[in-house]
């Protein structure tokens, strides 16, 4: 279908994804190439069929601040989240944190995870939360290389999460 793009947004496509942006082109061109990037290294890791066969383009819409990107996520039923991927709308949503660039690309890594998945595996299966929130997790870590190439990396943030809870006494028994 033909991308709609609202009064006052711009539009962009990558070989696999088409995004709706508001503000900065350099933004919306920067987040084109760090999921072009993901994309290839999800293909690589998790190289799974799309069912119908062609991968068709994956869209993204990106606002220009925290309060519009709050409105629409609370007019789509999602509270409190930094960027999300709606199957049933089948898009991926953010925007651009200025106070933290780095966690805004970050956030997309794990967003970007949950829309390919939902991709290649379709509708139907149901996948484990466990499983989607966890592969979404090990791509939060990755770094999108100078070259243009996206690496899988260690999530800090959650590596210090389990460590303090094993040392603590706060960790589940396995």
């Amino acid at each position: 279908a033909p991308l709609r793009v609202p009064p006052g947004w711009k539009a962009s496509e990558t070989q696999h994804y088409r995004l709706r942006y508001q503000g900065d082109d350099d933004f919306a061109r920067e987040v084109g190439r760090h999921l072009e990037a993901i994309s290839a290294e999800l293909r690589r890791i998790l190289p799974l069929e799309v069912p119908g066969g062609d991968r068709r383009s994956l869209d993204v819409r990106l606002f220009a601040n925290a309060r519009e990107f709050a409105a629409y996520a609370s007019a789509n039923g999602v509270e409190g989240a930094e960027a999300y991927f709606s199957p049933a709308q089948n898009e991926l949503v953010a925007y651009m944190d200025e106070r933290s660039p780095g966690r805004t690309f970050h956030v997309l890594y794990h967003e970007a995870t949950h829309q390919y998945l939902r991709d290649v595996l379709g509708k139907k299966p149901r996948i484990p939360i466990w499983l989607d929130e966890g592969l979404g997790e090990v791509f939060y870590g990755g770094a999108f290389g100078a070259g243009g190439a996206f690496t899988v990396g260690a999530n800090d943030g959650r590596l210090d999460e389990a460590r303090t809870a094993a040392k603590s006494g706060r960790a589940l028994r396995l």
